[in-house]
């Protein structure tokens, strides 16, 4: 990236409005000069090799818009998955206990076999939503998982998980991370909304400075890289989408003194429109591909290295008055050692 490509690129971040959830942005005539200056460097031999096309009334100018946006969305569309559920995730088990139709998934458990479902593509860094209505009643003992992985040994893994209880007591919003096989990293939240009663929106935004999980466009976690520190960050495997329904009810519902009530069975989880805005993994040559600072890569724009001050206040509102659980403060379990990344800035 030439300097002043850079500058124009960091003017870009400047400018944007838009928030990691895909809030609208605001087009300010500096940010429309900045996004035209760059469109006609990239563009550069087509307006010399046809100037008529750009040239009206002796002053360099775009002659058609639509097409700038054209191409800038042709650009951002190669690492866009928008597709319906029944195109872009299939069925790994339990595949007789769920039913995918169009951009719905319907997993099921009962007392036979739970059911869960995968992407078929595999991501690295971007934005991966889901809307999810979970398990009415008594729940007790079963989890309903969202969450981002890797495989093998050393994998990179972002969850959400959602812990059943029986009924009348609230889910337990589950997070966690793991890094190259190295997870415990829990933190968990009581939904401030019946879970049970509509869909919700659950996002995982990730990029090469920090993860943040998001409920409903209020950000309820960050993890942020601190890799040059020697903390492990997940950046260099690409991870497929996961979703399942399961029985845990071994340590679910306070850690397994509650069990499942069959009776109540089938237990079932309904999911619609997986999106996933996210860079597209073919390989270790994406681990760079992925991070570099380019318009397609969205998510390395500055405004997404660091949540903004109304973000920061939202996530302390929900840490302040619906968190339930932090491994950063629990000193018992880890001998009074807590993990490095504990000591560092969290947001």
């Amino acid at each position: 990236m030439t300097a002043a490509a850079g500058a124009a690129y960091e003017e870009i971040g400047r400018l944007s409005m838009s928030s990691a959830t895909g809030e609208a942005q605001s087009w300010s005539s500096d940010f429309e000069m900045t996004r035209i200056w760059i469109w006609s460097m990239l563009n550069v031999r087509k307006i010399f090799e046809e100037p008529w096309r750009f040239m009206e009334s002796g002053n360099w100018r775009l002659k058609n818009r639509v097409e700038m946006e054209k191409i800038e969305s042709e650009k951002l569309e190669r690492d866009v998955v928008d597709a319906t559920i029944s195109k872009s995730m299939y069925m790994n088990w339990g595949a007789h206990h769920s039913v995918i139709t169009g951009d719905d998934l319907q997993l099921v458990l009962d007392q036979y076999s739970g059911s869960g479902a995968q992407s078929k593509r595999a991501f690295l860094f971007g934005n991966i939503e889901m809307l999810i209505k979970l398990v009415p009643g008594n729940s007790a003992g079963t989890v309903t998982a969202y969450y981002l992985s890797s495989t093998g040994s050393k994998h990179d893994e972002i969850d959400f998980e959602f812990l059943g209880n029986v009924s009348g007591q609230p889910f337990i919003i589950h997070t966690n991370i793991y890094t190259q096989g190295n997870g415990n990293r829990e933190q968990q939240f009581y939904p401030w909304f019946d879970p049970t009663a509509d869909f919700h929106n659950y996002t995982i935004h990730w990029n090469p400075t920090e993860v943040v999980w998001y409920v409903d466009s209020l950000p309820i976690r960050v993890f942020r890289n601190y890799e040059n520190e020697g903390i492990t960050y997940p950046n260099k495997q690409g991870m497929r989408a996961y979703t399942s329904l399961w029985n845990a009810d071994n340590w679910a519902t306070r850690g397994g003194l509650v069990k499942i009530d069959w009776k109540s069975a089938p237990f079932i989880t309904r999911l619609s429109k997986f999106r996933a805005r996210a860079c597209k993994w073919d390989g270790p040559v994406s681990a760079s591909l992925c991070a570099s600072k380019t318009l397609a890569n969205w998510w390395t724009s500055p405004v997404y290295s660091r949540l903004s001050d109304a973000k920061v206040g939202q996530l302390k509102w929900v840490r302040d008055n619906h968190m339930i659980y932090d491994y950063c403060k629990d000193t018992k379990r880890f001998n009074g050692h807590l993990p490095p990344e504990c000591f560092k800035q969290q947001f």
